[in-house]
């Protein structure tokens, strides 16, 4: 498998697109913009565009993310709860 169709691939076993709109959620409710927060994190603005959207991180990025939400960074595994946390 190639490296975009691996990154294009679905992943059953993680919600992502929760995760990016719990993502959104918790920016918009502090009252940030993405490049505000990108830069807070020291993360590319495209990088965090894309977890907004819902796409596949890469396991330094999304833990950084986690601990930002305050959320734990098992919790988006398919199969756990879906609401109550990251906001």
């Amino acid at each position: 498998m190639a490296m975009g169709d691996l990154a294009r691939a679905k992943h059953p076993l993680f919600r992502w697109r929760q995760f990016g709109s719990d993502l959104r959620r918790k920016r918009r409710k502090l009252g940030y913009g993405q490049r505000e927060t990108a830069r807070t994190l020291k993360i590319h603005a495209a990088t965090w565009c894309r977890a907004e959207h819902g796409k596949p991180l890469t396991v330094p990025i999304y833990l950084k993310i986690c601990a930002w939400m305050e959320v734990d960074p098992f919790f988006y595994r398919s199969g756990q709860q879906t609401t109550g946390q990251g906001e």
